[in-house]
């Protein structure tokens, strides 16, 4: 979901919606937290009907809170740059996700993240809520 002025996505400063895929990985550092790493990719499409590819690479830190075992939440912040084909900014990211531990290294999880970004060629901040479910291994 973008969120933001429908006037400047009317105008084509902001995008109207986009798609992303990412890769994440999270590094412990002491028990319970540490750096957090993410590498995204996305298409944005404007009401002019253009599109435009973005990428971003952001780091920042996670802390887990365990409930049980097999529970926990987790939260997450990061910064890092963000660019298109034609202009370069920054990228800011927080989110948060209930996790289920199934077996010994595997978790499951749904999230929620809010990513804003700017750059020299938008007109104020794009920002998003990003939302899903995602599986991983994990040491």
């Amino acid at each position: 979901f973008i969120l933001g002025n429908g006037g400047q996505k009317a105008q084509g400063f902001l995008p109207k919606r986009g798609s992303f895929i990412g890769l994440q990985t999270d590094i412990p550092l002491i028990p319970e937290s540490g750096i957090s790493a993410r590498l995204s990719a996305g298409t944005l499409k404007y009401s002019t009907n253009q599109y435009n590819n973005m990428y971003a690479a952001v780091i920042g830190g996670f802390w887990n809170n365990n409930f049980t075992r097999r529970l926990e939440l987790q939260t997450r912040v990061g910064a890092g740059p963000a660019w298109t084909a034609s202009s370069c900014g920054l990228d800011v990211t927080a989110g948060a996700s209930f996790n289920v531990i199934l077996g010994n290294n595997f978790k499951v999880r749904a999230f929620a993240d809010y990513e804003g970004a700017a750059s020299v060629a938008m007109e104020g901040w794009m920002n998003s809520v990003i939302a899903g479910f995602s599986a991983g291994w994990f040491l």
